[in-house]
């Protein structure tokens, strides 16, 4: 039998493969430093697929070696069960933010991501990937951030005039949101509205280049 896994955390290790060795051709594939990989054929075992992607374990590895034997099947430890498959939703930064509209409507339900969004004013931007034109907005509401783009997952538009006329599907399909800049929440809104234009002019999105008024 083998067991895989990957490492998630310092000590935490997902479940991704069981499987049952079908043909064992008694060889090495390859070596390295690191790990020792053997060729054999395997067929998967579907009574623990549901446990695929959401078993998380703990284990304290010893050593270089990723390859181990069943003899240490024992120090393995069941941390949790996840109710949904394992995604890396770890919130990237500020200036990392660049997601699709279906990966955010997953995001904004993670706790880590509602948290630094809805603390912070700041100016995004929407990319349609279809045409190439830009949308600025910015973000100084209740929630900040995190209510500014609530909006877009429930209907696409935002209330954006020139988004309006879209399909809810094609924003769906079409759409990334980024972040330009951010404001702590004292920041006057004035301001905010002002670095909103000063984007629209860099970016030139009032014109043939974005769907700004």
């Amino acid at each position: 039998m083998v067991i895989g896994l990957v490492q998630i955390e310092c000590w935490d290790w997902l479940l991704i493969d069981i499987s049952r060795i079908t043909k064992d051709y008694n060889r090495l594939l390859n070596r390295s430093e690191t790990s020792i990989n053997y060729y054999y054929d395997r067929e998967v075992l579907t009574e623990y697929q549901k446990y695929f992607g959401r078993l998380v374990l703990s284990f304290h590895k010893n050593g270089a070696y990723v390859t181990l034997g069943g003899n240490r099947l024992d120090d393995f430890i069941v941390k949790e069960i996840l109710a949904h498959s394992f995604t890396n939703d770890k919130f990237p930064g500020y200036d990392k933010v660049n997601v699709s509209w279906k990966d955010l409507s997953r995001l904004l339900e993670n706790k880590e991501w509602k948290s630094v969004l809805e603390n912070q004013k700041g100016i995004y931007l929407l990319s349609d990937t279809l045409t190439g034109k830009k949308y600025v907005g910015a973000a100084y509401g209740e929630a900040r951030l995190l209510g500014r783009w609530r909006d877009y997952i429930k209907n696409g538009h935002g209330g954006n005039k020139k988004l309006k006329p879209f399909l809810f599907d094609y924003i769906k399909e079409n759409f990334r949101f980024t972040i330009l800049e951010i404001f702590k929440n004292s920041t006057n809104d004035d301001h905010v509205i002002e670095r909103e234009r000063w984007w629209m002019n860099v970016l030139q999105t009032r014109r043939e280049f974005g769907y700004n008024e």
